[in-house]
């Protein structure tokens, strides 16, 4: 019995044992399970203090809706001062010789012996303009050269269906630039307005403007993509002003304007491998059309400024030579004789560096172009402080007189 007793007391004691390792177990258990929830927890409570505070739906809608804002603006302000330009040229016909068959077969021989010229061919064009000034009852519509510059007939062709015929008063084949203009008594003929084309900055809003394809007042939106450029099919202008703003045939004359619906630009050409845009569209900045509006209308032509001096890009070989690290201004040329920059005493073989953000790269012509002529000025010429060859440092004076070549 005592035995019976001991093994009873045995298997007491280790069911106990058991029993309470079960119970100690569980514990263990749900410890770990409300530590790790605990911890998850506080985890994804810290996730969104990390990251950056999400905007207001409100908040971005009401941006979107004063962006929205600004560009009706435009629409509504600027539209009626984008004009259509249909002009026709006459264009001459090469004609065969008469003495050669199968013309003398067909036709005989004539009876002037071939002397008399063909007539010319008649080819209609499409382009853009801009109602830049109103004088009276007469509007001047400013476009491009190769818009209206060989036109025999104009017919500007207004945002509201208005059709005026028109006529050339006087057009620039280096600028790229032409003037043309119109009669109505009508008072409601809105004029465009010229903003500032050197306060642009890459990455500004540019809108073009214009009759792509003969879509009249059609309106695209980019950015102002580089400053400066130079190109363009006669090579001749070295400050274009370059969007992605969609360009297309039919917007050469049209204008390229910023946020506040002022026109910064004469939208001019396109690069593209197919003809139509991909999103290189270059204008030539207002600035430069500004002095060629007044001129076209008291001359017929532009005057062009002249100092008779030639700058030249820096290689990286000249670089080197001068102790530059990079290629960087031009180096100006000695001074052509008897011309307005050596009367002047302007230094030759120099380096000329950019000082401010509005002086672009120039494409190396001789003269002041921008400038009028005739007169005197005095200008301080940019120049490296330590490379240089001769002259004396500080303004120099120089003359500039009417000129035409360089």
């Amino acid at each position: 019995m005592s035995i019976l007793k001991r093994l009873y007391s045995r298997n007491f004691f280790v069911l106990n044992l058991v029993l309470v390792g079960v119970i100690f177990g569980f514990a263990l258990a749900f410890a770990g399970f409300s530590f790790g929830a605990h911890h998850g927890q506080s985890v994804s409570a810290e996730t969104p203090s990390a990251s950056s505070t999400p905007v207001p739906a409100g908040q971005g809608l009401s941006s979107a809706l004063a962006v929205q804002d600004a560009f009706r603006s435009i629409a509504d302000n600027v539209l009626p001062a984008i004009v259509e330009l249909d002009v026709t040229e006459n264009t001459p016909v090469q004609s065969l010789p008469n003495d050669q068959m199968p013309f003398r077969f067909f036709f005989g021989q004539p009876q002037d012996n071939g002397t008399t010229p063909p007539p010319d061919m008649q080819t209609k064009g499409l382009g853009s303009g801009i109602i830049v000034r109103r004088d009276g009852k007469t509007v001047y519509v400013l476009t491009n050269n190769h818009v209206a510059g060989n036109a025999t007939t104009i017919k500007a062709v207004l945002s509201d269906g208005r059709e005026f015929k028109a006529q050339l008063v006087g057009h620039d084949d280096r600028l790229d630039l032409a003037l043309v203009k119109f009669e109505t008594p009508d008072p409601n003929i809105t004029v465009a307005t010229l903003g500032d084309s050197s306060a642009l900055h890459v990455g500004d809003w540019a809108v073009a403007i214009g009759s792509p394809f003969g879509y009249v007042s059609s309106m695209t939106v980019g950015i102002v993509s580089a400053l400066g450029r130079s190109g363009g099919p006669d090579g001749n202008i070295s400050d274009f002003i370059q969007t992605d703003a969609s360009i297309n045939k039919g917007n050469s004359g049209g204008a390229l304007v910023n946020i506040k619906g002022e026109v910064v630009g004469i939208n001019t050409w396109i690069a593209s491998p197919t003809g139509t845009s991909v999103g290189l569209g270059f204008s030539i900045p207002i600035n430069n059309a500004k002095k060629a509006i007044d001129d076209f209308i008291t001359k017929k032509h532009i005057e062009y400024g002249w100092l008779g001096v030639s700058l030249r890009e820096l290689d990286h070989a000249s670089a080197v030579d001068l102790g530059r690290r990079r290629a960087e201004g031009r180096l100006h040329r000695p001074c052509l004789q008897r011309q307005p920059g050596r009367k002047g005493r302007i230094p030759s073989r120099r380096l000329y560096r950019r000082r401010r953000r509005s002086q672009r790269e120039g494409s190396g012509r001789c003269g002041e172009g921008g400038r009028r002529p005739g007169g005197r000025q005095e200008r301080d010429l940019p120049h490296h402080p330590r490379r240089h060859f001769d002259g004396a440092h500080g303004p120099h004076r120089g003359t500039r007189s009417q000129g035409s070549g360089e």
